[in-house]
């Protein structure tokens, strides 16, 4: 539906590997012991932890009938603060007497709740219902409440739903697309909930734009209850350029007041190509918008953008652009950059960081994949193949004052080539604690203490890897530290399902196989 949405073990001294190893510095790794997990199954996502455990969800694909038509079950867990499996629990929903979907599960200012689609054909509508779960027992509680309702055409039109928390976990909206081909824009069911899942407001939303010229990214709540919705708008035709110039402006939406006060932000840069975007809001309703800018179309960048406005007014209070200097680009390879203009290549802008006096940073990672198609002569035929490499490389950070002016610019040298995997280890995963910016990925051993971005040796799976962390210091400075060693662990980090729980800890998730590990690092 949306593009983008918006992106640290039994305790662990890490002295004694075989292979120059270099300690990490004021981190301690607490991993769980080493578990299997269900057939089918892989770990979705971390929900969040209350004073007792810890609670993950797991998806498992299921045969449903002799047919071998698969489908999608969930699978919730809780773990203790030793890090130990206490229950877990297949989630089996039903509405009115009969077998239900399970969207997802969110867990909202400490209680879990499922959410449940039901497809009434009689009705042709689909309903959204939610349902408590008791955290003890990990079943369904109560009874399901019916939440949303929008038109039932076939299967592949029954509408997608999104679920997006905001900033403090203290409210869920969620999104509803109504299909209907005859309509040109784009029509939403929205609500918003409180944490016991009381309305807050709902609004049946149309976008004001064709939903042909309109490239929905990212999707904000934030702690008032507001919506904000960031896309691409195209001119006459969804193409990046038109005659050499830029074919589509940045538009930011935003549903205030209940819903009932709707208004648009227009980000653009006066003779450059904006590539990519990302927003927050920040404690005084002010909308910090920063993103790269290019002079030659959108798979290359020349520096930052940034653009403040009052999110009440919509009244733009300060906008600037600034090229990368000499010095940063001197970080990069020749491969990276374009001779004529010194732009680099592919970066995707991951997080925006609101700093407390009013800067923010920005975190990219160069990511792109390509394809090779080959025909091998088989039993008489030709037969072609195509192979994926999925390339997850460098990662920038940029610290802009608010003033909009760059305090530092650094790149963190990374090279994950991967094939025909979704890049399924690969990325990384980031936290802020104190004046310090970690960043934790995979990677080759034989990269901890290389610099040179030219002599950086390539991560292509899991057979030769280490978990590393980096540590960004407020000067723009960084070191990087071994975690552990994913072949002595026997597991491999899983960087997408890592993240920040906390003012100074990491939820790791470490597998392979059936075989999983659990833990936190304290920063």
């Amino acid at each position: 539906m949306f593009k983008k949405f918006f992106p640290p073990l039994i305790a662990l001294l890490i002295t004694t590997l075989s292979f120059g190893q270099v300690p990490v510095a004021g981190s301690r790794l607490t991993l769980s012991e080493e578990m299997k997990e269900p057939s089918s199954s892989t770990l979705s996502d971390y929900l969040g932890e209350d004073e007792s455990y810890q609670y993950l969800l797991r998806k498992k694909t299921k045969s449903t009938s002799t047919f071998s038509v698969n489908s999608t079950v969930f699978i919730l867990e809780s773990y203790d603060k030793n890090l130990r499996l206490k229950k877990r629990q297949e989630l089996e929903p039903q509405i009115k007497g009969f077998r239900a979907e399970l969207e997802t599960v969110q867990y909202l200012d400490g209680n879990l709740f499922a959410f449940i689609l039901y497809i009434n054909k009689k009705g042709e509508q689909t309903e959204l219902y939610y349902q408590p779960i008791d955290k003890k027992t990990l079943l369904l509680s109560g009874t399901p409440k019916k939440i949303l309702i929008i038109p039932y055409d076939s299967r592949s039109k029954q509408g997608d739903f999104t679920y997006k928390l905001s900033i403090d976990h203290k409210k869920i909206a969620i999104i509803a697309s109504v299909h209907d081909d005859k309509d040109l824009n784009e029509k939403f069911a929205t609500a918003v909930f409180d944490t016991s899942m009381n309305s807050l407001w709902e609004k049946q939303i149309t976008l004001p734009y064709e939903s042909e010229l309109f490239e929905k990214e990212q999707l904000l709540l934030d702690n008032n209850g507001n919506i904000y919705l960031s896309g691409r708008l195209y001119n006459e035709k969804a193409k990046e350029k038109r005659k050499g110039v830029a074919n589509y402006s940045y538009k930011i939406i935003a549903y205030r007041d209940k819903g009932n006060d709707s208004r648009e932000y227009e980000v653009n840069l006066s003779g450059q190509f904006i590539t990519d975007i990302g927003f927050n809001i920040t404690a005084d309703d002010k909308l910090a918008v920063a993103g790269f800018y290019s002079t030659q179309g959108t798979y290359s960048i020349k520096g930052i953008s940034f653009t403040l406005i009052d999110a009440a007014s919509a009244v733009m209070l300060k906008q600037g652009s600034k090229p990368f200097d000499a010095a940063f680009l001197e970080l990069f390879t020749r491969s990276q950059l374009d001779k004529k203009d010194q732009e680099i290549y592919r970066y995707s802008l991951d997080k925006i960081i609101i700093r407390s006096d009013g800067g923010v940073l920005l975190l990219a990672e160069q990511y792109f994949v390509e394809s090779y198609t080959t025909r091998d002569y088989y039993n008489g035929q030709y037969v072609s193949r195509t192979t994926y490499y999925y390339n997850y490389n460098d990662i920038m950070a940029i610290n802009v004052n608010p003033n909009m002016t760059i305090a530092w610019a650094t790149k963190i040298p990374k090279r994950q080539v991967t094939t025909n995997d979704n890049g399924y280890y690969s990325s990384y995963t980031y936290a802020v604690a104190g004046d310090k910016i970690y960043l934790l990925f995979n990677d080759n051993p034989d990269n901890l203490l290389v610099t040179d971005p030219a002599q950086v040796a390539k991560y292509s799976g899991v057979q030769k890897s280490v978990a590393t962390l980096v540590t960004i210091s407020s000067d723009g400075k960084w070191k990087k530290s071994l975690l552990f060693s994913n072949r002595e662990q026997g597991q491999i980090l899983r960087p997408k399902i890592c993240k920040q729980i906390s003012e100074n800890q990491f939820f790791l998730y470490a597998e392979k196989g059936r075989n999983y590990v659990i833990g936190k690092a304290v920063l």
